[in-house]
């Protein structure tokens, strides 16, 4: 039956019948060969992908640039898993499907299957075009990842059936954008652009957000029941509702037509599963464990160090067994007010349970205090067993003993590990679990330190506890007298049960300084770390490169036999020139001498010990001294000190590539089977590009620049030499030049560069990416893949690497007819285009205004998007020539406006839909790539190829170098940067495996973040700090994270005591946000 017929609009899919037939079996390796023979050519495989895209999206109603983008990331993804497979098409495709539906299948047989009985069958391609062409239309509903499964097998039914074309954008228009209408609608009011309801103040506690709305699709029942049909005639608000499910029963491939006529007003509203007041009741329910152990030493030290005759000592020892119940009625309640979601009958044993169980043991202690006062005495019972009498008298020994029984049980239960599903919904995400003795080691020593901090401090409350009791024994016995007495112990007691509750971070920090200093040892080249410190140890460089890092083979290196006496013995033995073959000669020549370029390249070395440290030829290299530079040269192994850069910061970078070939493990890879990378910067307002106007005034340099030139002298002094012999002329011409504008209109372009380099700007971050990345890669790809040609080396590298900018602004100040119109940004713009074009797009978004409203765009530009029409090239001078926009390569129209959060989840969750890379690096505008770093790229790719449990690791995480070590404040931040990231990560990866995600540099695995909703969460207030919510979803999904030290970037923080101040204050505001969330409970 037609789904016009049922109800009685018109339906994004005209045709319906019978569901398909299945095809008979047939020999799976003959097919699979064909297959494989049919897409041997990536033209073929191409041409493939782009036919599934357009018959999906005529079918389904997509957006023709949503169909070629995504072709394009399809076709991508194919080319990152076919490079692991052995050039197998049909393996890779099978496996990308695998990485990429993993959760849509386990929610599809526990959701969808429950809902409609339809059954599961393969067909890779088209199942992965299908959920990316929904997922890439979604805009903001991306965070909700359940709710696109559900899209997706009610598309995938209703495409198998279909045959007949629809219009295009009838899917965001139709289905996405009333959905979306109801999210916005919940926490803003209409206007141009909406505004949040409740001004700077949060959200109320009953308010939806994304992660309410995605677990309504956890449950097949509760999903049956929520989705209703539009009510359109005269009795809508009387008769009840029809629902979908009900109407579609036995028809799965009409459900997706009726989706346009969903009543989501209805059905999302008051769908409200895990409520976040902003009290302290979610941190004493999500933590109640803790609270619990902490109350529960802290009393019992106390009751062991303190007695007093006067008040009994039985009913104070057995008050300890009160500590579990009282917690487990906070828990209880607690839970059962922050859960409306919960069911009925749950909620009824729940309350049964704290009743008729964790409540026993007030009752036996009330027993006991009434036997011991003499309040009640219980009498003796008679039993009859087996024809005799036995006379039960219970003894308070006896009375003790239940009660110690019943506290105990209630404690084990208490801390024993709960149900992750409470809530008994079908499809629920499961927590990994995987501890190791390791784990339970470590917090064994932390718990015996803490408790020896504890004791030392509840042994100084006794002894005022007992001066307390002195002083009131004296007064008569009275209630005022005790009164008075409680009143003293409470503020004796108050503060010493804070510093119990603070002892466990002391006494954690203190075990994690330990163990991630030996676990660094150890990783980091064991006792070889304190020699390469000083540059001692460089010697070991050239072939650890060759082995290490560009993976060459031994190939034919001479014979011991044929070394001279004195190359086979003493420091003679470390001469690697004749040790390594030919092949690896050349190759770390070459990768040295590039190295040592790009220092020079960033004003880190001056001409001179650019010359001193670059290798003229490998055939040079081979007779040793002095064609060797003296760093590596074996003979000044005790003398490198002198040899090393004057510069500190190429020092540290020459020194810590040398530290990097030295940690263990390190894995085998090259460019060619790595998988694709998408580096991903997100931009608002930070500086592009310093312009003349920035770095000069009227009255010559201005502050900033004089700034720059005496903190920065020496580097100074190396860019006054590049740039003049680079012109012709020679430094005292430029010295003159200095300070007056009209000398400096030469050096514009260099001198902005030069200083945009030295602050946290996005030039900074897009230049160190894309050329360290691009030219590590490269030149890898050069020793590596001897066979391929220059053009070939670049097509291989754009096919695994690309860099996205989520320039938010964008649009905003690249329209010449907009009042924020800013001819300096577009031309930073630009120049970054003109730059690093062969790697570099942008991703911004854009608005338009129609008859029926405002509508929203994702757009995608790259340095191949000619100009708009009427648009003059942008030119970075003090001339008045203007600039303008450049024509979109994709526009995606969103359901609507897409900044509902705190803007940076919402920027990137709009650029991530242009990214191709299999693999994403998120990467903040205010830090830097190094060459020397980028070596390892391959390297830490290839951890996402290690498994647990089956699954690959969703995280990986690095270490940063925090360049802006500034002043005072500048420097503690950096300490601290260093700190967290070696030590407190180290130990967090192992042995705690409870490492999340904490910002950037990381890598993520995109197929996982895909299916838990995006890299970060974005409802305003509540993900404040966006970024460690990844890491949480992921490990509640039961991913897992690693942490590696070999490969590193740059980092800038904040140097001024407002903007430290400001940061501090915004990770505690997260903090205390994250603890009212569902993810802590």
């Amino acid at each position: 039956m037609p789904w016009s017929s049922i109800a009685g609009a018109t339906p994004l899919n005209a045709a319906r019948g019978s569901p398909p037939n299945v095809s008979p079996p047939r020999d799976a390796a003959a097919l699979e060969a064909r297959e494989a023979a049919a897409l041997a050519t990536r033209e073929a495989r191409r041409e493939r992908v782009e036919q599934v895209c357009r018959e999906l999206g005529a079918a389904l109603g997509f957006q023709s640039d949503s169909i070629r983008n995504q072709a394009e990331h399809v076709e991508a993804l194919w080319e990152s898993f076919l490079a692991r497979h052995g050039g197998n098409p049909v393996s890779a495709l099978r496996d990308l499907a695998a990485q990429l539906l993993r959760t849509q299948r386990d929610w599809f047989e526990k959701v969808w299957q429950p809902l409609t009985s339809e059954v599961w069958q393969d067909a890779p391609l088209k199942d992965v075009c299908l959920y990316l062409l929904i997922w890439g239309e979604l805009g903001n509903l991306r965070f909700c990842p359940e709710f696109a499964c559900y899209l997706f097998a009610a598309a995938r039914s209703s495409s198998r059936q279909n045959r007949t074309e629809v219009g295009g954008n009838l899917f965001v228009r139709r289905v996405v954008r009333p959905v979306f209408e109801v999210v916005l609608s919940e926490t803003f009011t209409p206007g141009d652009p909406p505004k949040f309801k409740y001004g700077k103040a949060p959200a109320p506690a009953n308010a939806c957000n994304y992660d309410d709305w995605n677990e309504l699709f956890w449950d097949p029942l509760r999903l049956k029941r929520c989705l209703v049909m539009k009510d359109r005639g005269a009795n809508a608000y009387i008769s009840r509702p029809k629902r979908l499910h009900d109407i579609c029963q036995g028809r799965p491939w009409d459900i997706w037509g009726g989706l346009g006529e969903v009543d989501w007003e209805r059905t999302l509203r008051n769908r409200k599963s895990h409520r976040e007041p902003h009290t302290i009741l979610p941190l004493l329910v999500g933590c109640y464990r803790i609270f619990l152990l902490h109350t529960f030493c802290f009393v019992t030290l106390l009751l062991a160090w303190y007695s007093d005759p006067t008040y009994g000592e039985w009913p104070q020892r057995c008050a300890l067994g009160l500590v579990a119940p009282c917690w487990m009625w906070i828990y209880s309640v607690g839970f059962q007010a922050l859960t409306p979601a919960l069911a009925w009958r749950n909620r009824f044993k729940k309350l049964l349970k704290l009743v008729f169980l964790d409540s026993l043991p007030f009752a036996s202690y009330a027993l006991v205090l009434s036997t011991y006062y003499g309040w009640y005495e219980l009498p003796s019972v008679d039993i009859i067993i087996l024809g005799d009498t036995w006379t039960l008298n219970p003894s308070f020994e006896c009375q003790l003993v239940l009660h110690f029984f019943l506290s105990t049980m209630v404690l084990l239960l208490a801390l024993a590990p709960r149900a992750q599903n409470l809530y008994r919904w079908k499809f629920f995400p499961s927590l990994s679990e995987c501890r190791s003795p390791a784990t339970a080691a470590f917090w064994l020593c932390t718990v015996a330190l803490k408790i020896g901090i504890d004791v030392f401090g509840v042994k100084h409350l006794d002894q005022a506890l007992g001066n307390a009791a002195a002083l009131h024994a004296g007064r008569g016995a009275s209630w005022t007298r005790f009164s008075l007495f409680a009143v003293h112990s409470f503020l004796l007691v108050a503060p010493a049960a804070l510093v119990c509750f603070a002892s466990l971070p002391l006494a954690s920090n203190v075990v994690v300084s330990f163990v991630g200093a030996a676990r660094g040892i150890r990783v980091l080249g064991g006792w070889k770390l304190f020699w390469y410190r000083r540059g001692i140890g460089l010697t070991r460089t050239p072939p650890s490169t060759c082995e290490r890092v560009l993976q060459l083979p031994r190939g034919e290196r001479p014979a011991r036999e044929t070394l001279p006496a004195e190359g086979r013995r003493g420091l003679g033995a470390m001469q690697w020139w004749s040790r390594m073959s030919d092949r690896e000669l050349k190759a770390f020549v070459s990768i040295w001498n590039v190295m040592i370029y790009e220092l020079r390249e960033k004003d880190l070395l001056s001409d001179q010990e650019m010359q001193q440290l670059t290798i003229e030829s490998a055939e040079a290299a081979r007779r040793g001294p002095p064609n060797v530079p003296r760093l590596l040269d074996p003979m000044n192994v005790f003398r490198l000190t002198s040899v090393l850069p004057q510069n500190k910061e190429a020092r540290r970078r020459v020194v810590t590539f040398a530290r990097s070939l030295q940690m263990q493990p390190l894995p085998a890879a090259t460019v060619r089977t790595m998988p694709g990378l998408t580096v991903l910067i997100p931009h608002y307002s930070e500086t592009i590009l310093f312009s003349m106007n920035e770095l000069f005034t009227n009255m010559g340099s201005a502050e900033l620049l004089r700034y720059l030139v005496s903190y920065y002298c020496d580097e100074f002094s190396n860019f006054k030499e590049r740039v003049c012999d680079a012109m012709g002329m020679n430094e005292d011409q430029d010295e003159e030049a200095l300070g007056r504008f009209d000398g400096f209109q030469k050096f514009e372009d260099p001198l902005c560069k030069w200083a945009s380099l030295r602050m946290q700007t996005l030039w900074r971050t897009v230049e160190g990416v894309c050329r360290a990345y691009a030219r590590a890669l490269l030149n890898l790809s050069e020793q590596q893949d001897q066979a391929l040609s220059r053009t070939e080396r670049e097509a291989l590298v754009s096919s695994k690497f690309q860099v996205v900018v989520a320039m938010q602004r964008y649009a905003l100040f690249a329209d010449p007819t907009k009042s924020t119109y800013d001819i300096a940004q577009i031309a930073a713009v630009e120049a970054m285009l003109q730059a690093f074009g062969q790697w570099l797009s942008i991703a911004y978004i854009d608005e338009e205004q129609t008859p029926e409203g405002k509508r929203y765009y994702s757009c995608l530009i790259d340095a191949s998007c000619p100009m708009r029409p009427g648009a003059m090239t942008p030119h970075r001078s003090w001339g008045q020539q203007g600039g303008g926009m450049r024509v979109p390569k994709f526009s995606i129209e969103l359901p609507g406006y897409p900044i509902l959060g705190h803007g940076k989840s919402d920027n990137q969750n709009c650029a991530v839909v242009f990214t191709r890379g299999e693999i994403l690096q998120m990467i903040d505008a205010n830090q830097e790539a190094y060459f020397e770093s980028a070596l390892f790229l391959p390297l830490a790719l290839k951890e996402f190829e290690s498994t647990r449990g089956g699954r690959r690791p969703g995280i990986l995480g690095f270490r940063e170098h925090i360049f802006s070590a500034v002043g005072s404040l500048g420097r503690l931040a950096a300490d601290s940067e260093f700190a967290f990231g070696t030590l407190i990560q180290r130990t967090m990866d192992w042995p705690l495996d409870a490492r999340l995600h904490y910002g950037h540099p990381d890598m993520m695995d995109k197929l996982q973040m895909l299916q838990q909703g995006g890299v970060s969460k974005a409802t305003r207030g509540l993900n404040l700090s966006e970024d460690v919510f990844a890491g949480m979803d992921l490990t509640l999904r039961g991913g897992w994270t690693a942490y590696r030290e070999y490969f590193h970037v740059g980092k800038g923080r904040d140097m001024g005591f407002m903007s430290v101040l400001s940061f501090f204050g915004k990770v505690s505001m997260g903090n205390g946000e994250q603890a009212l969330t569902r993810q802590w409970m």
